[in-house]
C-alpha cells in the first residue's frame, strides 16, 4: 500500500509570468500514484473543460472537489490544517477520497496573498513537491477558510 496523500499550498511561477499562481497539490508517493490520483479527480470533477484547445487535463469551475483551510488544534499561529475531500456522487455522505495535512504559516500566509488577489487557485497532483500539472490542471474559485493565519506578502 503506498502512502496515503499530503495536502501541499504554495504558489508557483509558470514560465517568465510575474505574479505566482496560488496552487494546492496533493502529493502522492510516486508517479504511478499521482496519475492514478488526476484520473480519479477528472472523473468525479464537475467544472467544464472552457478552452477547447486546453488538454483534458485543464478544468474550471468544479463542486466536486472540496478545499478546507482551518486552524490546528494546538500551533493556531504556527500552521493551518489544510484538508481535500472528494464525493463520488453529490448525493453520497462520505468521501470518496479525504486527505488532510499540517501546513506550515508561511506556506499558507503565501498561497492566502495570491489566492486572494487573484480570487482562484489551481489544484494538480504532485511528486516530491513537483507539481504534475500536465495531469491535472483544476481551476477552483471556492475556498473554506477558518484559520486564523492569513495573508501576508511574499
Amino acid at each position: 500500500m503506498s502512502r496515503p496523500v499530503r495536502v501541499v499550498l504554495g504558489a508557483v511561477q509558470f514560465g517568465d509570468e510575474p505574479s505566482l499562481t496560488p496552487m494546492v497539490c496533493l502529493e502522492c508517493a510516486d508517479a504511478a500514484q499521482a496519475a492514478d490520483l488526476a484520473a480519479f479527480l477528472l472523473s468525479v470533477q464537475t467544472g467544464e473543460q472552457t478552452m477547447a484547445r486546453q488538454d483534458a487535463a485543464f478544468h474550471t469551475g468544479d463542486i466536486a472537489i472540496k478545499i478546507e483551510v482551518a486552524r490546528h488544534p494546538t500551533r493556531p499561529k504556527e500552521a493551518v490544517l489544510a484538508s481535500a475531500r472528494v464525493r463520488s456522487d453529490p448525493g453520497h455522505l462520505t468521501e470518496a477520497l479525504y486527505a488532510c495535512s499540517a501546513v506550515t504559516a508561511d506556506a499558507a500566509q503565501v498561497f492566502r496573498f495570491f489566492q486572494q488577489a487573484l480570487r482562484h487557485f489551481v489544484v494538480t497532483v504532485s511528486v516530491n513537491e513537483q507539481p504534475l500539472c500536465d495531469l491535472l490542471y483544476l481551476i477552483k474559485y471556492i475556498l473554506t477558510w477558518t484559520s486564523p493565519v492569513e495573508s501576508s506578502p511574499p
